[in-house]
């Protein structure tokens, strides 16, 4: 199956979904059908969609740390569920 090259809002939620959910880059790239490639170019680019696109990743990714240290956490016992 090819690769997308174009953000549109279904591929930017579905790797906004994926980070929030506490994958890396390279499972949500593959969640989303792109490359990692073409994800950090999308960051890299200056229109002004990408740049909310870029800052809606940061936001996404640290959600998804935040899901991913609460749930070894819980793991751990360290906290309750």
């Amino acid at each position: 199956m090819p690769r997308n090259t174009r953000l549109t809002s279904d591929v930017a939620s579905a790797i906004l979904e994926a980070l929030r959910d506490g994958c890396n880059v390279k499972e949500t790239c593959a969640r989303a059908g792109i490359s990692r490639g073409v994800f950090y170019l999308w960051q890299r680019q200056k229109g002004e969609y990408h740049v909310a696109f870029a800052n809606a990743v940061t936001i996404a990714t640290a959600a998804g740390d935040v899901k991913r240290h609460r749930d070894l956490l819980i793991s751990l016992g360290a906290i309750a569920a």
